[in-house]
């Protein structure tokens, strides 16, 4: 189908803004997204076509403990970001209100029209594997409302587009602090109704 695709260089499914990840997001499922390393080592007939796994797509997921099991707790949790051609190597995504606050992953209960300090943090390396120096154009905050789950066999349930879903504000060089690779952005939003927010940044 034409959703089985790239889009802007990401899985068309989760780039599109109002798409099927914010679909599912909008209903207040908890239903995160992963990069993975589809390495071929005999692309078009060299062994040196394509990328090592962890060159190019890695991704980052916090964890506390050092067995599998913490592990596949922190991949479960949402507290984890996929990124392409170590444009980042660090990312603190945090909302906060009052003595509150929640990351990725999790749920900040607030007042309704509480306001909610959206912080990012995010560091860029160095170098990335290909020796090049990353460089973070813009971030974009996206966010949507959040309802109950759709009923099976409802029209609502075969919807995969979330019309509430919008890039509430994008960030850049004229609104960051940044410090040695380290770059930081804060943003205050009024929680009017239940909503969710996601980042997405890109070097163009």
């Amino acid at each position: 189908t034409y959703k089985a695709r790239t889009y802007g260089g990401a899985d068309y499914m989760v780039a599109k803004v109002g798409g099927l990840w914010d679909s599912l997001l909008g209903e207040g499922r908890h239903f995160w997204t992963f990069v993975n390393s589809d390495f071929h080592s005999d692309f078009w007939g060299t062994e040196a076509a394509d990328f090592w796994p962890g060159e190019y797509a890695k991704q980052y997921t916090f964890v506390t403990g050092d067995d599998l099991e913490d592990i596949v707790h922190g991949l479960k949790s949402g507290n984890t970001f996929s990124v392409h051609g170590d444009l980042i190597d660090d990312l603190r995504f945090e909302v906060r209100s009052g003595s509150k606050d929640a990351t990725m992953g999790q749920t900040l209960k607030v007042k309704k029209n509480a306001v909610v300090t959206v912080v990012v943090k995010f560091h860029t390396p160095a170098k990335n594997n290909n020796g090049d120096k990353p460089q973070v154009d813009h971030v974009d905050l996206i966010g949507g409302n959040v309802t109950a789950p759709a009923a099976p066999g409802t029209p609502e349930y075969a919807a995969d587009t979330n019309p509430t879903t919008k890039v509430i504000t994008t960030f850049d060089d004229d609104d960051w602090w940044t410090k040695n690779g380290c770059y930081k952005v804060s943003f205050r939003i009024k929680a009017s109704k239940d909503m969710y927010l996601r980042l997405r940044g890109t070097n163009m």
